[in-house]
């Protein structure tokens, strides 16, 4: 009987590592919503079934490195920001369910190709010379953030 148990443990261990993915925040982008050291869980099959939804939180490829933002931007809509504020099709975008630090940030207005998504940390007061805003095909999204905890080291 244990050594079914101990089966059954390596194929959970196993299923549980491809679909989930553990992420080690670095950097001050996402606070205040995530501070340095936090550890993301990330569902790397979340968007089997659908697409990123606006205000998701996301893991990306982007430039040869990793980054943790949110999602603003959707295919085929037009972003920009002024004073820190993302403009949806010239709308201001309601970010009224998580906490942003709007800052001095401006993006020129650009149209979202197919396919493509705007993300932006919540940190946007960050110098310009480190603050990141990309644009990124939908492959290069890695998964949806659906935990975080604080290791208490």
């Amino acid at each position: 009987m244990l050594g079914w148990s101990i089966v059954g443990l390596i194929l959970l261990l196993a299923l549980a590592r491809t679909q989930f993915r553990l992420v080690l925040v670095k950097g001050r982008s996402m606070e205040p919503t995530f501070t340095q050291g936090t550890v993301l869980l990330v569902h790397t099959r979340a968007y089997e079934p659908s697409t990123p939804a606006r205000g998701d939180v996301v893991v990306a490829r982007f430039r040869d490195e990793f980054i943790i933002k949110r999602v603003v931007g959707l295919p085929g809509e037009t972003i920009d920001a002024r004073n820190g504020r993302v403009h949806v099709d010239g709308r201001p975008l309601p970010e009224d369910t998580y906490t942003v630090s709007p800052g001095n940030l401006e993006i020129r207005n650009g149209r979202l190709i197919e396919g493509s998504f705007a993300l932006l940390g919540d940190n946007r007061s960050l110098p310009s010379t480190v603050l990141v805003h990309a644009v990124v095909p939908r492959d290069q999204i890695i998964g949806k953030v659906i935990g975080s905890f604080r290791p208490g080291f």
